[in-house]
């Protein structure tokens, strides 16, 4: 809110610097005027125009709980073949390989080796707790960028919202008003509007599609932590 208010704050008073050179002389200090004036601004209304910065952050948190997913499935697998006394040779092999890749997923892991070149790793308790704390750490970041994403969301239909009544209008107002400066017509600003509103409704079917995305990745880490709750009760 207060770097909202710095921006406008600045846009004012680019204006008013705008006014003055004017005045002095209407051909050559004007231009700084603008240059102050539309910089202003731009810092202004970059601050909606961040969308595919959301969409981004979502998809890594949701390809992050797809990773999660799979250093889940490692895990089980893990412990299977580690409570077995008498695994192949494939196994055997399949179980040096699994720990290599937990190695790399949990830095320390593998705490060192013996003097055969077994690896001497985690308790199967510690390699839980770990992994545990890892899914919470996805999981508050997905939640929170589902949550950023539907606020983006809602700021960019505000913006449709206010595109659309001037559009319907046939005029400028607000923001859009100020920002135009002395050498773009109405029209051509208008024409600007009809465009990022296009732009705009592009990005909202992406930011849309990624949101359900990302809410059908936190239902499935829901459903996987009823299903931990449940566990003990189950015969």
């Amino acid at each position: 809110m207060i770097k909202m208010k710095e921006s406008i704050t600045a846009a004012t008073l680019a204006q008013r610097g705008f006014n003055k050179a004017a005045m002095i002389n209407p051909y050559v200090a004007a231009v700084a005027g603008v240059i102050a004036l539309i910089t202003a601004l731009d810092t202004l209304i970059k601050r909606s125009k961040d969308v595919q910065g959301n969409i981004d952050s979502l998809n890594n948190s949701i390809e992050g709980m797809g990773k999660q997913n799979a250093v889940d499935e490692l895990i089980a697998r893990y412990e299977v073949l580690n409570k077995n006394t008498k695994k192949s040779t494939e196994e055997n092999e399949e179980f040096k390989k699994i720990i290599i890749q937990l190695g790399k997923e949990f830095p320390g892991f593998i705490e060192k080796y013996d003097q055969y070149g077994n690896a001497i790793v985690w308790t199967t308790e510690k390699l839980n707790e770990q992994n545990e704390a890892l899914r919470k750490n996805r999981k508050v970041l997905l939640e929170g960028d589902v949550k950023d994403a539907e606020e983006k969301k809602a700021k960019l239909l505000a913006r449709q919202a206010q595109i659309q009544k001037q559009l319907d209008a046939g005029k400028l107002s607000g923001v859009d008003k100020l920002k135009k400066s002395i050498y773009v017509s109405e029209e051509s600003a208008l024409k600007k509007l009809r465009q990022e509103s296009v732009e705009a409704n592009a990005k909202l079917a992406e930011l849309q599609e990624t949101i359900n995305k990302g809410k059908d990745a936190v239902s499935g880490i829901q459903s996987i932590d009823a299903a931990k709750l449940l566990a003990p009760y189950k015969d």
